[in-house]
C-alpha cells in the first residue's frame, strides 16, 4: 500500500440514507407495500447521526437511495452539502445479483441523476444494497464505472449473506474491471482471525460486538496504515424504528442493540478519527491496482 505515510490515518465514515422497510431478503418483502404509504422514519435516524458527526467535526459520505430522495427531496437539505458528500446508494434498494445488467444499469443511472439535480453536484460514489457483487456478477463494476461514478463502495471481501468476494483486499485500492475501465474501491473493512474474517464496523456487527473490540479493531488496521470503512443506516440509531415480521435470527441481527448504538459510537468517534470518502480522497494517497484479468488474489489472500 501507499497511502500517506507521517500523517494521523483517517477512517472513513459513511451513512447508507434508506427508509426503515429497506431490508433485504425477507420470506415475505413487504417494500412493495410499505412503498405505497407515507411512512417515513429516516429522518429520525438521520437527525440523531448528524448531530453525532457535528459535535466530533467528522465529515461523511450519506449514500442516499434514490427512491427516498426522489419522495422526500427535503431530507438531502437536512445534509450539509458544503462539508459532507452526497452519494448514490441506488434507486430501488433491489440486490444487484436479482438484476440484469441492463436493469442494474438503470437502476444506478436514475439515482444518479436524482441526486444530481437535487444537490446541483457531481455524484462520484456508489454503494449497492446488501453489499449484493459476488464473483457471479462482477460485471457490475463496468456497469458502475460506465453510468459515470469514480467510485464504489460496494465490496464485502469475503463471505457475506447477500454478497462478497473472498481474498479481495480490505484497504482501498484501484479496481481494474473486465473491460479495462478503473474503478476507486472502498471495501467494508473486515478483520481476520486465522481463515476468517468478520465485519465489526457497521451495522448490526457494530451493535453487536462491544466497544473496547471494535476499537481495538480499529488500532490495529490503523497500525498497518489501513482506513476502517464504517457504515451505519437511519434504523441503527432509532429506538423506536418500527420492526418488521422476520424470522427470529434476521429480527436480532436487525433490531440488536439499537438503543446501545449512540453511546457506542460516541466512544468511537471520541477515540478516532473519521471523514468522508470525498476527503479521504483529498489526501492524495496513492492506491495499489487490482486487476479483475489477472486475479492476483486467492480466497485467503487480500491483505
Amino acid at each position: 500500500m501507499a497511502f500517506v505515510a507521517n500523517k494521523p490515518i483517517k477512517n472513513i465514515m459513511t451513512f447508507d440514507l434508506e427508509e426503515w422497510f429497506h431490508i433485504l431478503d425477507l420470506p415475505d418483502n413487504p417494500n412493495s407495500e410499505l412503498r405505497t404509504k407515507t411512512v417515513y422514519r429516516a429522518e429520525q435516524g438521520l437527525e440523531i447521526f448528524l448531530e453525532l458527526i457535528e459535535r466530533h467535526h467528522i465529515t461523511c459520505t450519506f449514500f442516499v437511495l434514490g427512491w427516498l430522495a426522489e419522495r422526500n427531496p427535503g431530507i438531502i437539505r437536512k445534509i450539509d452539502t458544503s462539508r459532507h458528500e452526497i452519494a448514490s446508494h441506488g434507486y430501488g434498494h433491489e440486490m444487484i445479483t436479482s438484476l440484469k445488467p441492463e436493469e442494474f444499469r438503470e437502476d444506478i443511472s436514475r439515482a444518479k441523476k436524482i441526486l444530481e439535480d437535487l444537490t446541483g453536484r457531481e455524484v462520484n460514489g456508489y454503494r449497492g444494497p446488501g453489499f449484493s457483487i459476488t464473483e457471479k456478477n462482477m460485471w457490475a463494476f463496468d456497469c458502475i464505472s460506465e453510468a459515470g461514478y469514480s467510485y464504489d463502495a460496494t465490496l464485502y471481501p469475503g463471505k457475506h449473506g447477500h454478497g462478497g468476494i473472498s481474498g479481495m483486499p480490505i484497504h482501498p485500492f484501484f479496481l481494474v474491471t473486465h473491460n479495462g475501465n478503473r474503478l476507486e474501491e472502498y471495501p467494508v473493512s473486515l478483520m481476520t482471525f486465522g481463515a476468517f474474517r468478520m465485519a465489526f464496523s457497521g451495522g448490526g456487527y457494530f451493535r453487536l460486538l462491544p466497544a473496547f473490540f471494535i476499537s481495538a479493531c480499529f488500532r490495529l488496521l490503523n497500525a498497518k496504515r489501513i482506513p476502517v470503512c464504517s457504515y451505519f443506516h437511519p434504523r441503527d440509531l432509532d429506538i423506536n424504528v418500527p420492526r418488521l415480521p422476520m424470522p427470529a435470527y434476521r429480527r436480532f441481527k436487525c433490531y440488536v442493540n439499537i438503543a446501545k448504538t449512540h453511546g457506542k459510537l460516541t466512544q468511537i468517534m471520541k477515540a478516532h478519527n473519521f471523514c468522508s470518502v470525498n476527503d479521504w480522497r483529498r489526501e492524495k494517497n496513492l492506491l495499489p491496482e487490482i486487476s479483475l484479468v489477472k486475479r492476483p488474489f486467492s480466497s485467503q489472500g487480500g491483505k
